[in-house]
């Protein structure tokens, strides 16, 4: 048995939370047992002999909780060295839209993340020459598309505020 405490990372987690079927209380260690286990999706990827390609296959694999855990920095297991937190790893690159039909889901991500209808505004407004670079014009298809809900939105922020 292994004593497995959660960890909340970041103001707004849960103080309860189930993981794998196991409730945890946030800071109170719980006995999770070695032996046991969930199934989990794992790819398996081998070479297609007649045509030379790889190939890869999802396959459901009974997986040990404790090594899921590990790898969670949301969990710490007594004796065991924790994973890095979500503020210790290192930051990926931003994702910048390359075609005008990337941008659309790329505003569409970012309109709902705004937090305020301020922010929403001027990132609207800053990201005019990106806009532009794509070929998405203010008169255009895309913006006609993206208008109704960058308006919801608006809305809805202003109104929150």
């Amino acid at each position: 048995m292994a004593r497995v405490t959660y960890v909340p990372q970041e103001n707004g987690d849960p103080i309860i939370t189930t993981f794998a079927g196991l409730e945890f209380r946030a800071g109170e260690p719980r006995e999770v047992s070695e032996k046991e286990t969930v199934e989990q999706l794992i790819v398996e990827k081998h070479l297609h002999a007649a045509s030379g390609e790889m190939r890869s296959k999802a396959v459901e694999k009974r997986v040990p909780i404790l090594d899921m855990i590990k790898a969670n920095p949301y969990f710490r297991i007594e004796g065991v060295e924790p994973p890095p937190s979500m503020a210790q790893r290192k930051a990926g690159r931003p994702r910048v839209p390359r075609t005008a039909d990337e941008y659309k889901g790329f505003a569409m991500e970012w309109f709902s993340r705004a937090e305020n209808h301020t922010a929403l505004a001027q990132r609207w407004d800053a990201e005019k020459d990106l806009r532009e670079k794509l070929g998405v014009h203010d008169d255009g298809e895309i913006v006609g598309y993206l208008r109704p809900f960058f308006d919801a939105r608006f809305f809805e922020l202003k109104k929150a505020a």
